[in-house]
């Protein structure tokens, strides 16, 4: 993340996102679906609902195809706080975060794909 000027307001979330996240037990599996949501705020191009997620991802190459259980997920995600508990299964989970890294792509210039998620889906399958 390469910022030309001091950014306060970005650091305090990043800090306290990170501080939460450390002192949290519960409710942590959903925590990088909820970060990437609520980083793509501090970045300028945050949804507001699922459905802009998907209208904007819906023409990329690859894009996940989600059903209406897992629209029904985003729109929780994309509503969520840190604390928020968002009942949904790991293929489910799987499913959002390619969606969410999907709208990144469409938003963030040169944002290569992640070769990590590939290596950590073969060691959690």
């Amino acid at each position: 993340l390469k910022e030309q000027i001091e950014n306060s307001s970005l650091f305090t979330f990043l800090w306290e996102s990170l501080v939460h996240f450390d002192s949290t037990k519960e409710n942590v599996e959903n925590f990088h679906l909820i970060f990437l949501n609520k980083l793509s705020q501090f970045l300028g191009f945050g949804a507001q609902s699922a459905e802009e997620v998907l209208e904007q991802i819906r023409v990329m190459p690859g894009a996940p195809l989600l059903d209406a259980r897992e629209v029904d997920v985003l729109e929780q995600v994309v509503r969520a706080d840190y604390n928020s508990s968002i009942v949904m299964v790991n293929n489910q989970r799987q499913i959002i975060l390619l969606a969410l890294l999907f709208f990144y792509q469409w938003h963030v210039e040169q944002f290569n794909p992640i070769k990590s998620l590939t290596v950590l889906n073969q060691v959690f399958a």
